[in-house]
C-alpha cells in the first residue's frame, strides 16, 4: 500500500501503522486523514491482522492539526477542516471499534485532538523511559480499565506484562489485578 504521509504493512500478523511526515511533525492534514482512514479500513477487514502497532517518524508522534495549512486555507478553513475531519473521525471511530488491540509507541508530543486522540485510541501507550531507551507500556485513557479507578495510579501498580496481557487478549483480569494493587496502595 502506497501512501504519502504514513506507511502501513503487515508482518507476523501485526499491522504496522507508521506516521511518516516528520518535517511536518506528523500533523493531521487532509492527506493524512484520508490515508489513515484507508489504512484503518484495511486493518478492520483484514482477518490476518491480529493487533496493530502505531509509531511515528521523528521527534513528534503527532502535533495535532496542521496549523500552517489551516492558516493558509484562509476563508475556506471551516469547509476544508470539515471535509478533513470526516475522514479523520471515521479513522478514529474504526480504531476504537475494531476488535483488535492497538499499541502506540509515542515518542515526543501527542498534541491536540489529533495526536492525543490517536494515542488515546490505543489500549496501551509506550513511551521511552527517561533512564533508558526501553519502552514502558502504560494504559491509554480509553483502555479496558473503566472501573472508575484513577488511571494515573494504575501504571505504578501494574507490570508491563499485565498491561500487555490486557492489550493483546482484552482480558480484564490484568486490569482487576492492577486495580486491586492500586487499592492496596491507597489503603
Amino acid at each position: 500500500m502506497e501512501f504519502e504521509t504514513i506507511t502501513y504493512d503487515v508482518q507476523d500478523r501485526v499491522g504496522r501503522l507508521h506516521f511518516d511526515r516528520p518535517e511536518g511533525a506528523n500533523a493531521v492534514s487532509p492527506t493524512f486523514a484520508r490515508e489513515l482512514r484507508e489504512a484503518m479500513l484495511h486493518i478492520h477487514y483484514d482477518d490476518s491482522v491480529k493487533s496493530v502497532a502505531v509509531t511515528a517518524e521523528g521527534k513528534v508522534f503527532c502535533a495535532g492539526g496542521d496549523l500552517k495549512l489551516f492558516h493558509a486555507w484562509g476563508d475556506q478553513m471551516a469547509r476544508n477542516a470539515h471535509d478533513m475531519l470526516i475522514d479523520f473521525h471515521a479513522a478514529i471511530h474504526m480504531m476504537n471499534h475494531t476488535p483488535k488491540p492497538f499499541v502506540a509507541g509515542v515518542r515526543g508530543a501527542a498534541a491536540g485532538a489529533g495526536g492525543f486522540g490517536l494515542a488515546r485510541s490505543s489500549a496501551c501507550v509506550g513511551a521511552p523511559s527517561s533512564s533508558s531507551d526501553k519502552q514502558q507500556l502504560r494504559p491509554s485513557s480509553s483502555s479496558a480499565c473503566t472501573a472508575g479507578y484513577h488511571q494515573w495510579l494504575l501504571p505504578t501498580a501494574m507490570t508491563n506484562g499485565q498491561w500487555l496481557l490486557m492489550a493483546v487478549t482484552g482480558s480484564s483480569s490484568a486490569c482487576t489485578a492492577g486495580a486491586a494493587s492500586s487499592s492496596a496502595l491507597n489503603a
